[in-house]
C-alpha cells in the first residue's frame, strides 16, 4: 500500500511511503534507508490498521492471483490458444512498424477469408493503436491546469546524474520526478511468466534519501532540478531512461487537507509527462 502520513500544512513527499504486509503480523517499509527489513505490526499500532486494511482486501483475491500477477493488455497474454511459433509471429507482426494489409475494416466479419491468427494479428495492433492514442506520454494531464504546459528534460552527465528541466509551469508549481529501468527485450514473455521485465528488478531509480516514489522539485524560474539519482546506491551507466514527472500541486491550491492529499494520491497514478531521458556519465 502506498501510505501518507498528514503533518504539518504543506505537502512533504517524504511522508509518502511504500508499505508491503505479508498479512501474518509483519511489514516493511519499501522507501526508506531501511529498505527490505521485515519488522512486527503490533494489532493495536498505526503499521496494524493499515496491515488490516492491506489485507481484508488481499483476502477478497483468489490466493493464486496473488502468488502470480496476471498478465493483462499485453501482446503475450493475446498468445494465449496458439502455438509458440504463431505466437512469435503474431508479436513480430504486431510491433512491426508498417500494418498488414489485410487488418482493414470489417475484418473480423465472418466470411473475411481471415485466418484465426491472422484477426488475432489485427485485433492486437487495434488494441496498440488505442493504448498509444491515450498514453499521457509527452502530453500534460488536463489536470495541470487549463492551459498547455510544456516541460523539456535532460540529465547531467554524472554517474549520479540529476534530473533537469525546463517549463512554462508557474513559479512555485511542486513535482515529483522518478526514473525508470528500461524493460529487457522479451519484456512481454517475462510478465506472462510471472518473472521482472527489467534487469533484477523494475524498481525505480532511488533518489539522496533513499526516495523510490519520486524526488521532489519545485519550479523557480521555468526550471527545476532533482536527484542525484542512483540504482541502490549504484552508479548510472550509458543508456536512455524512460523519466516520470508527476504534478503534485500547482500554487494557489491551498493548504493541505484529507481532500488536497487525496488529489494528490489520484494524481500519483498517472505522470502529466513521460519522456526518454539520455544518461551520458563523465
Amino acid at each position: 500500500m502506498i501510505v501518507y502520513a498528514v503533518e504539518g500544512s504543506g505537502y512533504n513527499p517524504e511522508n509518502m511511503h511504500r508499505l508491503w504486509f505479508d498479512c501474518h503480523g509483519n511489514f516493511r517499509d519499501e522507501t526508506g534507508p531501511r529498505f527490505g527489513e521485515t519488522e512486527y505490526a503490533p494489532p493495536r499500532s498505526m503499521a496494524g490498521r493499515i496491515s488490516e486494511i492491506a489485507c481484508a482486501g488481499a483476502r477478497e483475491t483468489p490466493t493464486e492471483q496473488l502468488a502470480r500477477p496476471t498478465p493483462k493488455d499485453t501482446l503475450a497474454n493475446y498468445c494465449l490458444g496458439f502455438s509458440p511459433g504463431a505466437c512469435a509471429r503474431i508479436i513480430a507482426a504486431a510491433e512491426a512498424k508498417s500494418k498488414p494489409s489485410y487488418c482493414r475494416p470489417g475484418y473480423e466479419l465472418v466470411g473475411g477469408g481471415l485466418s484465426p491468427e491472422q484477426i488475432r494479428i489485427c485485433q492486437v495492433i487495434a488494441y496498440e493503436d488505442f493504448l498509444r492514442a491515450h498514453s499521457p506520454i509527452n502530453r500534460i494531464d488536463s489536470d495541470a491546469a487549463t492551459k498547455s504546459y510544456e516541460i523539456k528534460l535532460s540529465a547531467s552527465a554524472d554517474k549520479f546524474p540529476n534530473i533537469i528541466g525546463s517549463t512554462n509551469l508557474p513559479d512555485g508549481t511542486k513535482l515529483l520526478i522518478s526514473i525508470n529501468k528500461p524493460r529487457l527485450p522479451n519484456a512481454r514473455e517475462l510478465l506472462a511468466a510471472g518473472l521482472p521485465m527489467c534487469q533484477d528488478d523494475c524498481i525505480p531509480a532511488a533518489g539522496p534519501k533513499g526516495e523510490l516514489l519520486g524526488v521532489s522539485a519545485v519550479v523557480l524560474a521555468g526550471a527545476f532540478s532533482a536527484g542525484p539519482f542512483s540504482w541502490a546506491g549504484k552508479p548510472f551507466g550509458q543508456g536512455t531512461f524512460e523519466v516520470d514527472v508527476f504534478l503534485v500541486s500547482l500554487p494557489g491550491e491551498g493548504a493541505i487537507s484529507l481532500a488536497t492529499v487525496d488529489r494528490q494520491l489520484e494524481r500519483m497514478k498517472n505522470p502529466i509527462l513521460t519522456a526518454p531521458v539520455t544518461v551520458s556519465p563523465q
